[in-house]
């Protein structure tokens, strides 16, 4: 969707302009033929200008207008999607609590349905919400920074939360043992974000860490060495490796 043109009702609005713009113009024009050619000279240069900045102000006006729209938009499907990141996160405390994979499995299944309404979401999200206040050479005219500042925090708070869903899934898929699901997702998350990772909090990588659980007898100490994993993983593959060769 282009955000540029104007709708119906701001085209009516802008012909309403000109058409007053005219009206004056020629209202002006009184006198003998001479002298209205004199004054056509002088005016018409005036007339230009004043048209042209009302069209200017209703475009601005109307940018203003699209851009608070699309921060509503992106508003409520940022709500939607944490509050489906709660009720996934309700499902794994349970599931923890009483040691069901069952219910890591739903929880995984939850987060999956999640992370595919993010991805339907996303086109218009990612590409026309954040793209207005960042890309658009008229932006600073139309769009405070504050205005920009917050759509644009909104789109990463958004992409952070896609991004966590996706990692939840794959990570209750590990725990409930389906690991061909895990690797679907995981395959799904570096579709959505190609050569992107997401990091945990002690700052290991998601996409490595994935490497490591789903495909442990293809990784040799040399590249186990590289991957940037926790430690505990670290050393639960190498205690594996030692006792497979020996």
């Amino acid at each position: 969707m282009n955000t540029n043109l104007p709708s119906k009702q701001h085209q009516k609005l802008q012909q309403s302009y000109v058409k007053q713009c005219i009206n004056t113009f020629v209202a002006k024009i009184k006198f003998t033929q001479l002298t209205k050619h004199i004054l056509f000279v002088v005016p018409i240069s005036l007339f230009i200008s004043a048209c042209s900045s009302t069209n200017n102000s209703l475009t601005n006006t109307s940018e203003i207008n699209s851009s608070e729209l699309r921060y509503q938009e992106l508003n409520r499907i940022t709500q939607q999607a944490q509050q489906c990141k709660t009720q996934g996160n309700n499902i794994v405390n349970s599931a923890s609590a009483n040691q069901s994979l069952p219910q890591y499995l739903l929880a995984a299944k939850h987060f999956r349905s999640c992370s595919e309404t993010v991805v339907t979401n996303s086109p218009s999200t990612f590409d026309e919400l954040g793209s207005l206040e960042l890309n658009s050479p008229n932006a600073s005219s139309y769009v405070s920074n504050d205005a920009s500042n917050n759509t644009v925090n909104k789109v990463k708070q958004y992409k952070t939360l896609a991004m966590q869903l996706y990692v939840a899934s794959v990570m209750n898929f590990i725990k409930a043992g389906e690991l061909n699901d895990a690797a679907n997702m995981v395959t799904k998350f570096k579709q959505a974000f190609p050569k992107q990772d997401f990091y945990f909090a002690n700052y290991t990588s998601f996409i490595d860490t994935t490497e490591a659980l789903l495909d442990p007898s293809n990784i040799t100490p040399q590249t186990l060495a590289t991957l940037n994993i926790s430690s505990s993983l670290r050393q639960e593959l190498l205690r594996k490796q030692y006792w497979l060769q020996h």
